[in-house]
């Protein structure tokens, strides 16, 4: 059920980036399951939303352990990034619905800001893991090459996988080493590089305004709201 509540263990703690970290969590009893792109809702006795705040997994479904990755923005995060192994994280079951469907054949795309690659590499992994047929593109935008989450780790599923094109955009950094593209994700640059003989779904996820003003974008550029999945951050 969406209203239970589950306590994870934190076995282990990494740095992604300065401001980013992924604990691996584990718990005693058998771990719920999700769907590549589901997130959980953390709760912090006596931190403001009292009812949770909502991470997007950034492990796929087939790994060992569930993983969040947390980017310090506000009291909230600081409180979990204050965490450590041993500690212990409450959320709810796993929920949300920002997947492609099994049986969509279209190509899939993937727009990415910042901390919004979490629940986009999720299912880039597990999609490879299963080695699904469908062609799979990310663009994925930071401000500099030092903010880039997990880049190492889709450098390997691209290398892994043939169906899946990396594309990095960087927009805040005067000199961009390649293979990374400098300046802002434009939509027609990105209807330029997939498949124009097949039909596309997009899934965005990013900040608020990264999120809406792409979103504006794509319809702008005729592409059918049922084919545009949304996740905001704040």
């Amino acid at each position: 059920m969406k209203d239970s509540e589950y306590t994870w263990t934190i076995a282990d703690k990494r740095e992604e980036t300065p401001n980013v970290y992924t604990f691996s969590l584990t718990m005693d009893t058998p771990r719920p399951n999700f769907i590549a792109g589901q997130y959980l809702t953390i709760k912090l006795p006596g931190y403001n939303p009292v009812e949770g705040k909502a991470y997007s997994i950034s492990s796929a479904p087939h790994e060992k352990h569930v993983t969040l990755s947390v980017k310090k923005i506000g009291n909230f995060s600081a409180e979990i990034l204050a965490k450590e192994i041993g500690d212990t994280i409450i959320t709810a079951a796993p929920y949300g619905f920002f997947y492609p469907e099994e049986d969509d054949v279209d190509t899939l795309v993937f727009l990415a800001g910042g901390i919004g690659i979490t629940p986009c590499i999720s299912i880039i992994d597990q999609l490879s893991s299963d080695k699904d047929n469908r062609l799979l593109h990310l663009f994925y935008s930071n401000q500099t090459v030092v903010d880039i989450v997990f880049h190492d780790r889709l450098l390997e599923l691209a290398n892994q996988n043939k169906n899946f094109a990396y594309h990095s955009y960087i927009t805040r950094q005067e000199q961009v080493p390649a293979p990374h593209h400098q300046g802002r994700i434009n939509v027609s640059d990105v209807l330029e590089k997939i498949p124009q003989e097949k039909p596309a779904t997009f899934f965005i996820c990013g900040g608020m305004h990264f999120t809406g003003d792409l979103w504006k974008a794509l319809r702008a550029s005729e592409v059918k709201a049922e084919n545009i999945y949304t996740e905001g951050f704040f």
